[in-house]
């Protein structure tokens, strides 16, 4: 990996957003398949994520 940053600041940030990477792997195709709804509406997908949100909170408590 090419940077600017020390190994110390490096390896904070790569940590920050593989944490990232892990909940969006959640949400989409490795968990929860989000984006199989093909929902477009604002609304009811605002609703919707917020659901699957607290599903995926619960998931993370339990230890799933």
């Amino acid at each position: 990996m090419a940077t600017d940053f020390g190994v110390l600041e490096t390896w904070k940030r790569y940590k920050l957003r593989w944490s990232v990477e892990c909940t969006f792997g959640s949400l989409t195709a490795r968990g929860l398949n989000l984006e199989r709804t093909r929902v477009s509406q604002p609304k009811r997908l605002e609703r919707l994520f917020s659901l699957v949100t607290l599903a995926w909170l619960s998931c993370l408590r339990i230890g799933v």
